[in-house]
């Protein structure tokens, strides 16, 4: 990279194509990443690099480029380097200690807006607030109390809650799920809740599947789970059945080879009127989604 610093004529095409030759070593997408990667810089959308391609990028420019491609030549998730991540069709502040929003999380979304009435909801480890802040957005009639137990990733937070202006309509809580009480609920929900979301940790520590930069780079508390990745989902559905409202729907998120196992767990349960589960756009089992008695 050293010889990229000494070219301080060279247009955005051309730190494009010297982008993407550093970052062959580490991505199958080089071209991409290195686009993504100066927009963020230059802050102007991907769309918008094509009509600059004949700029000359300032001292300022190159070097912060240089160094968010060696952040990336280093393993660091991309929207860790840009502080932003896109979900929903909306972008979000994430950074190191907070989960990054995942395309697959999308389909919570697409169920909980399935639902007619308007959402007086919970969503239990909130992380960024991706959940909560876009089904608020999506449903200006919605409530939402947003409980997020990290200390960082509850600045992520707070930030998004400020960036999108929903004060009034998104309570934010800085505690353990299982410490949540109805009280607290029902009084800023005016009410049990009707819908309670969530995307807890399910991965097992033994999981090879994981990929190396994800177990390296996001937190653990957010990503890990005890009973081969299953205790979160086991307890969190328990604390959704404890608050939710008669009829109200608990929806979340598995792992990819969890089906069986969350199924014979919610075939046992007697408080549940029904439970269906959806696949991702991968075909694996990825959002279960109950109803409550």
């Amino acid at each position: 990279m050293k010889g990229l610093s000494k070219k301080s004529e060279m247009n955005t095409a051309q730190w494009l194509e010297k982008g993407c030759k550093e970052l062959k070593e580490v991505t199958s997408n080089p071209l991409f990443e290195s686009q993504y990667l100066l927009s963020s810089v230059l802050n102007v959308p991907l769309t918008a690099l094509h009509f600059k391609e004949n700029q000359i990028l300032s001292p300022d420019s190159q070097k912060e480029f240089l160094k968010k491609i060696q952040l990336r030549k280093k393993g660091f998730p991309i929207a860790y380097i840009t502080g932003e991540k896109e979900f929903f069709k909306r972008r979000f502040y994430v950074g190191a200690g907070v989960f990054i929003p995942r395309p697959e999380t999308e389909g919570l979304m697409e169920a909980a807006l399935n639902l007619q009435e308007p959402l007086k909801g919970v969503d239990f480890g909130s992380g960024s607030g991706c959940l909560a802040l876009s089904l608020t957005l999506e449903r200006p009639d919605s409530r939402f109390i947003a409980v997020e137990s990290d200390s960082l990733a509850y600045t992520y937070l707070k930030k998004n809650h400020r960036e999108w202006k929903l004060n009034q309509k998104v309570k934010l809580l800085n505690q353990d799920v299982h410490l949540l009480t109805l009280e607290q609920v029902e009084l800023f929900l005016r009410g049990k809740p009707n819908v309670i979301v969530a995307n807890p940790p399910y991965v097992d520590q033994n999981d090879e599947q994981l990929e190396g930069f994800v177990k390296q780079f996001e937190p653990p508390a957010a990503l890990f789970s005890d009973q081969e990745g299953l205790a979160h989902i086991y307890s969190w559905f328990s604390k959704a059945m404890e608050l939710l409202q008669s009829g109200g729907v608990y929806i979340f998120e598995l792992g990819y080879s969890q089906n069986k196992k969350v199924r014979n767990f919610l075939d046992e349960k007697n408080q549940l009127k029904s439970y269906k589960i959806y696949k991702d756009l991968q075909g694996w089992d990825r959002v279960a989604v109950c109803t409550k008695k």
